[in-house]
This record gives C-alpha cells, structure tokens and sequence, in this order.
C-alpha cells in the first residue's frame, strides 16, 4: 500500500488514484489523529496506524508520498480550541518518528525542521545552491524577517522537478543539471525549483506536488 499523507480532504485534495496503477490510500491528518495508531521503539515493526477504518501495521506499506510539512492546529478540529496547538505538536512529533522509522521509501523524509525534508529560507537555499556552484538571484534579507517568501516563479524561466535521482520533462537546458544538483545537496527524493531565463535560482521546494501528471507518473515509478 502507498499512504499519501495530506493536510485535509476537499477539491484541492488528490484522489486515491493519483498514484495508479499503484495501490494507494490518501489519509489527512484529521483522519490520521483521530483513528487508533500505536508506535514501539524497539520493535517499530509492530507499529501500525489506521487508514480508512482500518489497522495496517506499517510492514503492509510499501512507500509513502506526504504533503504535509507542518501540522496546522487549526485543522485538528475534533479537539477542544484551547488543546488543538498542543495536539498537533504531539501529532508532528508523532509523524517524525513514523516516517523516519520506516524502512519502505518515503517522499520526503523528516529533517529537524520540517515533516518534508528541509523547509529552508530564501537565505538557506541561496547558500545550498551557491556552494553546488549553481547561480543565484541577488538576495536581500532583513534581520526582521529572514523566513521572507521565496521568488515566484517568472512567466519566461524555467520550472524543474526532480523525482529519484532524475529530471521530470526534462528541458534540455542548464537548470536541469542545476536542479539535480541542488536535490542532491538537500538530499531530498522530491525537488522543484524554479529559476530565471539566465538559469539563475529563484527558489525551490521540497513538498510534494501531486497536480502534474508527469510527476504523479515520476512518482509511481520511483515507488514501484
């Protein structure tokens, strides 16, 4: 079974098929804290968690696909207003630990900082990319706000995806290599970055974005 973890349900939400011919299950967090879930240390094999009313212990799962790289309070919505915080703090460090511990390949993994992998800064990404040799935008950041947003993407540069090691629709230009570069860096499965009509970095991401169609398929291959 492939669990694709997402924030919450709705239109914006993808289906249980978007990873087909896989077998996948789509679970929100929601879902996730309120079904019965059990975790060991040692014995992490016996762990399991519940997933469309029902137990699968985690040797059922063959990979994982998660959206989710914070756990927003608000969405806990079973719980009382004044627990939510608390609770979803308890469920990020819950999720920190499940997907570490699994030995099936999960998209992204946790780092320290984010359920995703590195949930880095404009600064952050800037220094990753300039020490992989690959050219940057110039940056200003103000000591008041340094999480300042990334650059959008520009409507005449270059969008790449990096699933597994390779370039999703390749584009035969220098930010491919550029992107397959900064992946390895952040040692991430799942990249997209974006950068201007000179190759230049304008930002990046490492969650999930399930709405391409080359990348559902990119996907699937690499979990296969």
């Amino acid at each position: 079974m492939i669990l694709v973890l997402v924030a919450a349900g709705g239109a914006s939400a993808p289906s249980a098929a978007a990873l087909a011919p896989l077998e996948a299950e789509v679970v929100t967090l929601e879902e996730l804290a309120a079904g019965p879930g059990t975790l060991y240390d040692p014995g992490f094999e016996r762990s399991a968690l519940t997933v469309s009313g029902r137990r699968v212990v985690v040797g059922e799962l063959t990979g994982v696909v998660n959206l989710v790289p914070a756990v927003p309070p608000e969405l806990l919505t079973f719980y009382a207003e004044e627990e939510r915080e608390y609770q979803a703090g308890e469920l990020h460090a819950w999720l920190s630990f499940f997907l570490s511990s699994l030995r099936c390949r999960v998209v992204n993994r946790p780092t320290p900082v984010s359920l995703t992998g590195p949930a880095l800064t404009p600064l952050s990404w800037t220094r990753l990319a300039r020490a992989a040799g690959i050219a940057t935008v110039p940056l200003a950041v103000d000591s008041r706000d340094v999480r300042a947003a990334l650059r959008e993407p520009e409507p005449d540069g270059v969008d790449v995806v990096c699933v597994g090691g390779r370039v999703v629709s390749p584009t035969g230009s220098l930010s491919d290599k550029a992107a397959m570069r900064l992946a390895e860096a952040a040692d991430v499965t799942y990249l997209r970055v974006w950068f201007d009509r000179d190759w230049r970095l304008l930002g990046a991401s490492s969650v999930p974005d399930l709405r391409p169609e080359p990348t559902r398929r990119a996907l699937a291959d690499y979990l296969a």
